[in-house]
């Protein structure tokens, strides 16, 4: 009898053990994730623990890492949109949140920093984990529409860290055919740099670090350049510069967070503010050449476009938002943050204490 009490003592430690090892694990095992694809509530569905998600762009999938620490190893991964299929990509250090999959979905993106020279590189590797190498030195890099060519940042540094030209370049796949598209001076800064869906024109933001958010561009004197701070439009081959807002207005407002360009090339989505905790989220019009405000929220924890053009979701200290494109009919969908709409259905994916989940808007 007492052998007996013993055996079953063993098997209780073992199943604690083992539920011990799954709470604790960076991202739920492949058993777990076949029981994923469950409501939650209000059609909420858990996928995966994780965080950052994207959707791949033919929406079948989602990349995202176990958990971002600054400095230290992160691991990528890709999942179903039904919480299966679980496949770890690789493990490295991340620079920054900004990564992501080529049209074909056969190679991801993404940023390390280098500890020893204190710049970003650009890495690309295979979705199957092979062929990961380093393309090039920069930062804030993206696909092109047609996945042929990569759009990127980068600072030249001379001696001891000394700032001068900051450029916005293109090149290849492979790194090699690499054209300046245009260039700016210390302080200014290149930032967030996006196609939009023609993939003949660039979007991308100016940033002063000298002023920050409380001086405005007009009491800087120190600036003397072509870009302003700013919002900015430019052709691909570095002609055509249009300049759209003056974020050091008397908003205070600041794009120095990613923009999204809506897919019909129309609108564009950009949040900031006088500082962390009192953000604003804008609308631009590019036909009527104005902007929205569409809330003042808090904080902002992400921003998305939907595919088709006509709503916006974001996230602030109080709930995950959709509302029209024009920010009319604004509702609350969930408690969570990072919203990214699906590029095939309408779903919404986000994470919410380390854990992705997913929702329908309509």
């Amino acid at each position: 009898m007492a052998e007996k009490d013993e055996n079953k003592i063993l098997v209780i430690i073992t199943i604690c053990i083992i539920l011990i090892f799954i709470g604790f694990n960076g991202c739920i095992t492949q058993e777990d994730n076949e029981n994923n694809e469950k409501l939650i509530t209000n059609g909420i569905f858990k996928i995966c623990k994780g965080s950052e998600p994207v959707f791949s762009p033919d929406g079948t999938k989602i990349l995202f890492i176990n958990n971002f620490i600054e400095e230290d190893p992160n691991e990528i991964y890709l999942i179903n949109t039904n919480g299966k299929g679980l496949k770890k990509i690789l493990k490295t250090n991340l620079d920054d949140r900004t990564f992501s999959i080529n049209p074909n979905n056969s190679k991801i993106l993404y940023h390390k920093y280098d500890m020893n020279h204190g710049y970003s590189e650009i890495w690309l590797v295979n979705v199957d984990g092979t062929n990961n190498h380093l393309l090039k030195k920069g930062y804030h890099a993206s696909f092109s529409p047609n996945g042929n060519q990569i759009l990127y940042a980068v600072e030249e540094i001379i001696g001891n860290y000394k700032l001068e030209d900051n450029m916005l370049r293109i090149m290849d796949l492979n790194g090699s055919n690499d054209k300046l598209i245009m260039k700016t001076h210390s302080p200014n800064l290149i930032w967030r740099p996006t196609f939009f869906p023609d993939g003949q024109r660039i979007l991308f933001s100016i940033d002063d670090r000298s002023a920050g958010f409380e001086r405005s561009y007009n009491n800087n004197s120190s600036i003397n350049d072509t870009f302003k701070p700013g919002l900015w439009v430019i052709d691909i081959n570095g002609n055509n510069s249009k300049y759209l807002t003056n974020y050091y207005g008397s908003s205070f407002r600041s794009p120095r967070t990613k923009v999204i360009v809506s897919k019909n090339g129309e609108k564009i989505l950009y949040y900031g503010g006088t500082h962390a905790h009192s953000q604003l989220l804008f609308v631009y019009d590019l036909n009527e050449m104005n902007e929205i405000q569409v809330k003042d929220p808090s904080y902002l924890y992400g921003a998305d476009i939907s595919r088709d053009s006509k709503n916006i979701t974001w996230a602030d200290d109080e709930s995950l938002w959709i509302s029209n494109i024009n920010g009319t009919e604004i509702k609350p969908l969930a408690r969570g943050y990072n919203p990214h709409f699906s590029p095939i259905d309408d779903i919404i994916v986000f994470e919410d204490g380390k854990v992705i989940y997913s929702c329908r808007y309509k």
